[in-house]
């Protein structure tokens, strides 16, 4: 799990509300780079996004394992009173962190012809 600050270099015009909007709508339409859709590791949508209507999402017990641990869940996006927004996001450590990572790059490596 991870909270996540962030102050954006040009954040888009308008109030804060309009800022968080915008994250909401980038998190929602995140796709995987083009150079590994496809492979057999990568999700089809490596983002799960809650909205409000869930709050208190992401949550270990609920969340760890989307699509089977290789993707991520990003929840509670909002306005930051320091920074611009703030969200949370919650990933498998070991799977998508240390041994699905690997995998994912394994097959990269083999789709660019580095590995046989």
């Amino acid at each position: 799990m991870i909270c996540v600050s962030i102050k954006l270099k040009n954040p888009p015009a308008g109030s804060k509300e309009d800022i968080v909007k915008a994250a909401q709508e980038a998190i929602k339409g995140f796709t995987a780079n083009e150079a590994v859709q496809g492979l057999p590791s990568c999700p089809e949508k490596p983002v799960q996004y809650f909205d409000d209507s869930k709050p208190d999402r992401p949550q270990h017990r609920l969340d760890r394992m989307y699509e089977g641990g290789m993707g991520v869940s990003v929840g509670r996006v909002r306005a930051c009173p320091i920074n611009d927004i703030k969200y949370t996001i919650l990933g498998h450590n070991t799977i998508i962190g240390a041994a699905g990572g690997s995998i994912l790059n394994a097959e990269l490596a083999v789709k660019s012809g580095l590995v046989k």
